[in-house]
């Protein structure tokens, strides 16, 4: 990631403020454990904190982007969580 100004870092702050509420329902919308939510949502904001969203990915929203990750990584987890599960009789994790 490149070098930040402070005006970048509002700016960071300012779209995070905006964007967390709706990435972190659409998380805990599928996964809703609050626990593996709060996990979910935290890899992926470090992932794009971590590298550069594409700023016209085929007309999407930096937003999409973000959701999509979101989707994944959850998606992960619970067929993870699910896979466990099978092998050792524990917890149950449902897709909504």
């Amino acid at each position: 990631m490149k070098e930040m100004s402070k005006t970048d870092d509002n700016k960071i702050i300012e779209e995070y403020d905006r964007i967390a509420p709706i990435i972190y329902g659409n998380i805990l919308n599928q996964v809703p454990q609050e626990p593996i939510a709060n996990n979910i949502f935290e890899k992926v904001m470090v992932e794009v904190l971590a590298e550069d969203l594409p700023q016209n990915e085929s007309l999407q929203s930096p937003i999409i982007t973000i959701l999509n990750k979101a989707r994944k990584k959850s998606k992960k987890t619970i067929d993870s969580l699910n896979l466990f599960r099978e092998c050792s009789g524990g917890i149950e994790v449902k897709k909504s």
